[in-house]
């Protein structure tokens, strides 16, 4: 009987359960996609190059999203309780158990819950390939079909368990312990209007204004003591929510104080039921505001923020890495027990052996061996040593760069490599200014001498850098014949191949990423799904009240106009407060560029920002159009039903 009960009842409250459904659905559908990324082949091949951490960051994200999901899952099921009160006060009057009802109760739950997974699992089949090409493409891998992994179903089904039985623990607790009368009555008892609203104004302002005031402590935290202080950063952003929060709630209790007080005594139609209703539900409503501005505030900042600082670290490739490909030419540290004939032997015969290697993959365009001597110096701390390079070897390291080297220098100059070089040489002060890493990571500070300074002369180092075609090419392959592993099974880095670094910075950032889109995503349409929720709840309490403005002569243009209010004022409120958080946010991701060494591009921040945030109003439309619909149709049966 109570699982013909339960079912009868989805289907009959199916405009209610298909907000929840649709919000459980989506999230499962993240939740299998990228638990089948973290388990899939691609994953486990860039773990091995990239960051090893990273799978274990990905499933620890998941653990703590169903624990999210389940408290704001558990929160949203009141909703759906306090909307059906009086039904199940009936079924109290008419004889059931509380046990009874809480069974019937979880039944429709897990029967709701195992829809959605059912359906999520479809979809995750075909998001999950989308999500998979999206970001294949992002590395830029050739993008094929991948298969699913059964460890990633059951990792879903476990997590979705999981959150159900938790989120299920709280609705057995309100039913168990709410009385009877307050069932059957709960549509009667009034809402209390906020008291001390001046206070309330008050503390929406200072919310705001401790937004702005810690956000700009953690941008001096920025500049002047981001490596020292990392607690310092961690509390600045604490208090950046808390002021968050309280400014949304003093928002929520103040802004309906004052439409209130703006509507008294010269309303026309409902605008005055309007605006009491408004500060009727401000109370209740407030600590959903200010816990779902927060969690707005997260989804917005937090894919920005990783969008730039992904893009610089791809950028920083083009200064760490000056030369297309570059290694060591040396099998151990030229020493005093080989002759320059032999190194010379050594370094010809490793230029065309890793020559031929590169070749398989990619045209060479030009190539320079060059070599680093030390000169040693005696001093008072007990000597240390000057960097020498030939001048032949310079000018072929000018020719592989493309640099023309200015012609007053002459084939003896001291150079100083520098980050701060804006072209490719800077003559100033007898100094030759070079771009940084000129001779790879050796020396920032070096001298040119003539060719014949260095005759007979053993070279500290040799050194090989390659420029080769801008094409497209198997630069994974390349770089694991360059660097084999050898037969302890440990990697050897004899080269460094600037488009396999670009990748691996293209890689660990999409990963992490990839994290926080997926967090930002979930969080997204589980505060969307709490708000669609609350309203529906929310009018359906207050049905009886649009029934006795119908009997009083009001229009249904002027009912519905009167919900969609509600309905948009406290669909907006999260929103506020994080939508502006976006212009201080233009200047932490300029912190952080010019932080790097870099200029922010302020047009093309300023579109991401605009574009990101436009993406999540635009979903919250969606949701706030369903919600409105759904509640719209039951204040209609409820009029019909009245006439």
């Amino acid at each position: 009987m109570f699982y013909k009960l339960a079912f009868r009842n989805v289907r009959r409250q199916f405009s209610s359960y298909a907000i929840y459904f649709i919000t459980v659905m989506l999230t499962i559908t993240m939740i299998f996609s990228v638990n089948n990324i973290i388990q899939s082949d691609i994953m486990s091949s860039m773990l091995v190059n990239y960051y090893s951490g990273t799978k274990a960051i990905l499933i620890g994200i998941t653990g703590f999203l169903a624990l999210i999901m389940a408290f704001v899952l558990g929160y949203a099921t009141n909703f759906l309780l306090k909307k059906r009160k009086k039904e199940f006060a009936l079924y109290l009057v008419m004889g059931m158990t509380r046990k009874n009802i809480i069974g019937i109760f979880m039944l429709e739950t897990a029967i709701t819950f195992g829809l959605a997974l059912g359906a999520g699992l479809l979809l995750g089949l075909v998001f999950y390939q989308a999500l998979m090409g999206i970001f294949i493409s992002y590395i830029e891998l050739d993008y094929t079909l991948t298969g699913y992994s059964p460890v990633a179903f059951l990792y879903t089904i476990v997590t979705v368990c999981a959150v159900f039985l938790l989120s299920s623990a709280a609705s057995a607790g309100y039913l168990k312990f709410e009385k009877i009368s307050k069932l059957l009555n709960a549509d009667k008892i009034a809402e209390k209007s906020v008291r001390f609203p001046v206070l309330w104004v008050i503390i929406a302002f200072a919310g705001i204004l401790g937004t702005a005031l810690f956000i700009d402590r953690f941008l001096a935290w920025l500049d002047t003591a981001f490596f020292q202080t990392f607690l310092l950063g961690g509390i600045l952003v604490v208090m950046i929510l808390l002021s968050v929060a309280l400014g949304s709630m003093g928002l929520c209790k103040g802004i309906t104080w004052l439409i209130v007080k703006a509507k008294s005594g010269r309303a026309k139609g409902t605008g005055m039921f309007t605006a009491r209703q408004l500060s009727g539900s401000a109370t209740s409503n407030s600590v959903m505001v200010a816990l779902l501005s927060v969690l707005m505030s997260l989804v917005i900042v937090g894919p920005n923020v990783f969008f730039s600082v992904s893009s610089i670290y791809t950028e920083r490739v083009e200064e760490w890495y000056i030369y297309d490909i570059h290694g060591s030419i040396s099998i151990l540290r030229y020493g005093e027990d080989v002759t320059v004939d032999q190194v010379e032997k050594i370094e010809e015969q490793l230029v065309a052996e890793y020559t031929e290697k590169i070749e398989k993959y990619v045209g060479i365009e030009n190539y320079a061996v060059f070599n680093i001597y030390w000169e040693r110096v005696e001093n008072d701390w007990g000597g240390s040593h000057n960097t020498l390079i030939k001048y032949s070897d310079f000018q072929n390291i000018c020719k592989v760069l493309n640099y023309d080297l200015p012609e007053e220098l002459g084939q003896s100059f001291d150079c100083r490599c520098s980050d701060s070089v804006k072209d490719p040489f800077e003559w100033k002060y007898g100094i030759l200014r070079c771009p940084n890493r000129i001779l790879l990571n050796y020396e920032k500070e070096f001298k040119v001498v003539p060719d014949a300074e260095t005759d007979g002369i053993v070279p500290t180092y040799g050194v090989l850098a390659v420029g080769v075609e801008d094409v497209k090419y198997d630069v994974r392959a390349l770089e694991a014949e360059l660097n084999p592993v050898d037969s302890y099974g440990n990697k050897e880095y004899n080269f460094k191949i600037k488009e396999y670094e670009r990748l691996d910075e293209l890689g660990g950032g999409g990963l992490f990423l990839l994290g926080d889109l997926y967090a930002s995503a979930v969080f997204l349409l589980l505060t969307l799904g709490i708000l669609s929720l609350k309203m529906l709840s929310m009018v359906s309490e207050d049905k009886p009240k649009y029934r006795i403005m119908w009997k009083l002569g009001a229009k249904r243009s002027q009912l519905f106009r009167s919900m969609l209010v509600q309905l948009l004022f406290f669909c907006c409120l999260p929103f506020l407060i994080p939508v502006f958080i976006n212009f201080p946010l233009v200047s932490v991701i300029d912190k952080i560029y010019s932080g790097n060494g870099y200029e922010m591009p302020l047009l093309e921040i300023i579109g991401q920002l605009a574009g990101f945030t436009s993406v999540v109003l635009g979903v919250c439309i969606l949701y706030l159009v369903a919600a409105s619909i759904v509640a719209w149709q039951d204040i209609r049966r409820s009029l019909r039903e009245s006439d």
